[in-house]
């Protein structure tokens, strides 16, 4: 209170693990339109090691960058880590208290490849690996792929949740070191670790499910050319967590195996992500090769795009016939013969005055009960004993499965009746 505010500077840009002959170094972005003084600012490492700027002028909308030789002038200790780690930019003190600070959180990272600040479409400060470095200029967009998360079924319907994974590029991927084929990829979150020996095709898919292989490629319908992995030792989250797929550097000199993030998600139940109010509703990616961490390239996905669908639930009837005639007597017969019947357990008969299958009512006091069987089919006969005389009905057939699953297998109206001519018999 009673002094100016510091502006908001921020660490933009960090190469914590150069290439050979190359320097660290830590990048200050102005993002005001105002000039920045330096002086009395500091920079404080992972562990705790501070470094005080020297006097400089920051123009607006402009970069700094400081070596890490730079910042070790004034003493040893400071250090950027190729493990990862945490900076924290902070302002200079006005006494005993600290008006402003920004915290950069870098990852492990190839060597020479840089971490850089990106805000996406929602506005939300993200720190992730770079597709170039960019020193002295805008940040590059993130690195996306080779593999993405393109789908997760968060709110399982029957208890079956999955992560979908894509390949982006036109060449097959191995999720495992080639030269150490043992350290395979792995999806944090989740404690998930692959399968030695997977390659994932050009574009093809592969999917992460909560339930064993064998229940999911026995129980369900997938996908052709699709391979099904799990099971996943841990839930995913309906309120939402993050999810990051790793892949393994090549070991350290003492022989350290560090990962890298090749893509990662933090969704959540909560605008602007998508709102995943029933069970059985996933996420789907928009744009395969977009930043995935961004609440808007995702949206929710239909049911009938996944690559795991339910099986054996739905009734499914392969229709011989389907008729509904008056009789000699005048009685309304509703008759349909089926070819062969699965996961029918009965039928019902629907009518209606117009035609209309929103205006139709139940016309079957009781369920007329299942004789097929998915190797042979069966005949049924109805009548309809309540008819009006004088409507044109329309009829519906509905099969009825597990579940309380129905689904209507044809519609038909009532058949004509034919009339007899008879001609008188001439001699001649």
């Amino acid at each position: 209170p009673g002094v100016d505010d510091p502006l908001p500077l921020v660490i933009n840009e960090v190469l914590a693990h150069p290439a050979a002959g190359e320097s660290a170094w830590i990048e200050l972005y102005n993002p005001t339109g105002y000039e920045a003084a330096l002086g009395g600012w500091a920079i404080i490492d992972t562990l705790g090691t501070r470094r005080t700027l020297p006097p400089a002028i920051l123009p607006p909308q402009s970069y700094h960058l400081f070596t890490l030789a730079e910042l070790r002038q004034a003493g040893g200790g400071f250090a950027l880590r190729s493990q990862g780690g945490t900076l924290r930019l902070q302002a200079a003190a006005i006494g005993m208290i600290h008006p402003y600070e920004h915290i950069a959180t870098y990852r492990v990272a190839p060597r020479g490849v840089a971490s850089g600040r990106h805000i996406n479409t929602a506005g939300q400060e993200r720190f992730a690996l770079q597709r170039a470095n960019s020193p002295g200029a805008p940040n590059a967009p993130p690195a996306v792929g080779p593999v993405v998360m393109s789908r997760i079924m968060a709110r399982a319907e029957r208890g079956l949740e999955f992560i979908e994974f894509t390949n982006v590029t036109d060449q097959p991927v191995p999720l495992f070191d080639p030269d150490r084929p043992a350290n395979s990829w792995r999806l944090n979150g989740v404690l998930f670790v692959f399968p030695v020996g997977i390659v994932l095709p050009p574009h093809g898919k592969l999917v992460v499910t909560t339930q064993e292989p064998l229940t999911v490629c026995g129980g369900y319908r997938v996908a052709d050319d699709v391979r099904v992995l799990g099971p996943l030792p841990l839930a995913l989250a309906d309120g939402g967590q993050r999810l990051a797929l790793e892949r393994p550097l090549p070991p350290t000199t003492d022989g350290v195996v560090r990962y890298v993030v090749v893509d990662e998600v933090a969704y959540t139940n909560l605008p602007p992500w998508p709102r995943l109010t029933e069970r059985g509703a996933s996420l789907a990616r928009i744009r395969l090769s977009d930043y995935g961490d961004d609440p808007l390239n995702w949206r929710r996905g239909q049911r009938a795009d996944d690559l795991i669908q339910p099986a054996g639930v739905a009734p499914v009837v392969d229709l011989c016939s389907f008729d509904v005639y008056r009789n000699t007597e005048g009685l309304l017969m509703i008759e349909w013969a089926t070819r062969s019947e699965e996961q029918v357990t009965g039928y019902a008969l629907w009518r209606s005055a117009d035609s209309r299958r929103e205006h139709a009512t139940p016309l079957t006091r009781e369920i007329v009960a299942a004789q097929g069987d998915a190797d042979q089919g069966a005949g049924y006969s109805w009548v309809d004993d309540a008819a009006d005389q004088q409507v044109d009905y329309t009829y519906w057939l509905v099969a009825l499965g597990p579940e309380n699953t129905q689904v209507d297998v044809a519609f038909t109206a009532v058949r004509p009746a034919l009339y007899e001519l008879r001609l008188p018999f001439v001699y001649r």
